[in-house]
């Protein structure tokens, strides 16, 4: 990274001291002050749509997102993205594509009615506008599918920054940066140097924005092309999609580093610090500096806003989980109605429905006990006011050492390693398969049972670890939670390979997209426009 993209993210040099209040900490208010919508002035034209053609769009899009697991701060990009891809082979028009595009937004609700300048649309118009080139490299890229969805990747992302300005969360990344970056030492060798702070830039808004891949390639593309955002040149635009595969080497060398897992959990340990500290400052953003001036009053109010957090959490979780086990019962349903109950009747001439039922019912019982068993106690808030004084004071309890980890064994002990690994691994499932045996499974029943066990038990872990959101993770373990780790780690590797290499297809979704989805957008629209034709006819007479 050069030196000019490193002032870009927007290092600075620390002008406190330990004991006293980080110069920065005066500067954080003012971040809550920064405005994140698009409104318009005081009697411009705005986008408005019929509020009874908006509930009913709303209703739809609530519907299709309980079936899809993706956090809620990435489903209004997610439905750009979708939009875009429905409708950017009929409309060659940029102003209406632009249109529809921000039309179907405001009826699913996600952006506000009568509120957005009409002006907006060209704005969105422009951006559209300015890929095209892009879109028609990508016929001749080494992988034109991959190319394309790496396109609509940018493009989704630079239409939402357009809609809903990500100002300040890219202040408070910023913020994050600044501080990380002082109290980080690089191993020798860990990291090229010219690579360290980008990586750690991207680190933070993993941690602390959960920025998917989509919204990483964003960043560091227009980090690489820092003129993209403000030129509207098609001249400059075909530059970059004669290069269309080297741009995206680059960009995805850096999203995808080696290094990028490893240094992301360790910047994540303290994302919660910075989460909790930015909620104190919004909530009373004149009152924080004298506030955040006294220890206490600090402590305080960090411990609300901790347990705050830690509460609102928890009613997520929960309806995460209880998403996914109505999701997993009845995609187990239709597979017990598809191809076990057939199987069974048919070919093994089983009569026993024990290994159905236990197949049906035991995933979500299982997701349910692995995912909802996880507590934080009131030590977790206290090492949260430690961690948040030592930001607010500028002391050096944040010390962070990165050094990239190699393997615990070479040579002979690996290949032990590996032997005893492999016998964990035919232990266990050979202990499981036996057992579902005894119980009469037959070998479709078995490897549809161990299938969703491995699954259902990498995602319930997935799901019990996501209380490091709201903690500061501790690296001690127990005894007998280490000997759980020993025999559940093989399940829980097959359920990461099985997750990693198998297409994740939903088919509700699926059905929904493609079926559903354009017709009823459709039929809302030739509604919406006689809604308007009987106002119009009305004002007539």
């Amino acid at each position: 990274m050069s030196h000019d993209e490193g002032h870009a993210l927007g290092r600075e040099e620390a002008k406190g001291g330990p004991g006293a209040m980080d110069e920065r900490i005066r500067q954080l208010p003012s971040i809550f002050l920064i405005q994140e919508s698009v409104q318009a002035e005081a009697g411009e034209e705005t986008m408005a749509v019929s509020e009874t053609i908006s509930a009913a769009a709303s209703i739809y899009e609530k519907l299709r997102n309980v079936l899809e697991y993706e956090e809620e701060h990435l489903l209004r990009r997610n439905a750009i993205r979708r939009v875009l891809k429905r409708r950017i082979g009929d409309n060659t028009d940029a102003n209406a594509l632009a249109k529809d595009l921000v039309t179907e937004l405001i009826w699913a609700r996600y952006l506000p009615n009568a509120s957005l300048p009409v002006s907006v649309v060209g704005e969105i118009a422009d951006v559209l506008a300015k890929y095209n080139p892009l879109i028609q490299a990508t016929a001749v890229a080494h992988d034109p599918s991959y190319a394309y969805s790496w396109i609509l990747d940018i493009m989704t992302n630079e239409v939402e920054g357009k809609l809903v300005p990500p100002t300040r969360e890219d202040a408070l990344a910023s913020f994050m940066f600044r501080i990380i970056a002082e109290h980080i030492e690089w191993q020798k060798g860990s990291v090229p140097e010219a690579e360290r702070e980008l990586q750690l830039y991207l680190a933070v808004y993993r941690t602390l924005l959960k920025a998917d891949i989509a919204r990483l390639r964003s960043r560091v593309f227009f980090l690489y092309h820092p003129q993209w955002k403000k030129t509207q040149s098609d001249e400059y635009a075909r530059t970059v999609a004669d290069d269309l595969d080297q741009v995206i080497t680059t960009v995805d060398g850096q999203v995808k580093h080696p290094i990028a897992e490893q240094l992301s959990r360790q910047v994540g340990r303290y994302a919660v610090l910075f989460n909790v500290l930015f909620d104190v400052a919004a909530k009373e953003p004149d009152e924080f500096l004298s506030l955040a001036a006294d220890t206490n009053s600090l402590d305080s109010a960090v411990k609300k806003a901790a347990s705050a957090r830690i509460k609102k959490f928890s009613s997520r979780k929960r309806n995460r989980v209880f998403r996914a086990i109505a999701f997993l019962f009845f995609t187990k349903m239709l597979l017990a109605i598809a191809i076990e109950l057939p199987y069974d009747l048919l070919v093994s001439h089983t009569t026993t429905m024990l290994p159905l039922v236990v197949n049906v019912i035991f995933p979500p019982f299982l997701l349910a006990a692995i995912a909802l068993t996880s507590g934080v106690s009131l030590k977790h808030v206290k090492e949260i006011q430690k961690g948040v004084r030592a930001i607010v004071y500028h002391s050096g309890e944040l010390k962070l050492i990165f050094k990239v980890k190699k393997p615990w064994s070479q040579g002979t002990l690996a290949v032990v390693f590996a032997v005893l690994y492999v016998a964990t691994f035919l232990v266990t499932f050979g202990l499981i398969g036996g057992l579902l045996l005894t119980l009469g499974f037959n070998a479709v029943s078995m490897i549809i049972f161990l299938l969703f066990l491995s699954l259902v038990t990498f995602f319930g872990i997935r799901i019990r670890q996501s209380c490091k959101e709201v903690i500061v993770p501790s690296s001690r373990g127990s005894i007998i939670g280490s000997l759980i780790d020993i025999f559940t780690l093989p399940i829980l590797r097959a359920g990461r390979w099985i997750s990693l290499r198998t297409p994740r297809i939903n088919v509700f979704l699926f059905f929904m997209d493609f079926i559903i989805e354009a017709p009823f957008k459709m039929a809302i629209e030739v509604i919406e426009s006689w809604l308007a034709f009987v106002r119009e006819k009305k004002e007539e007479v």
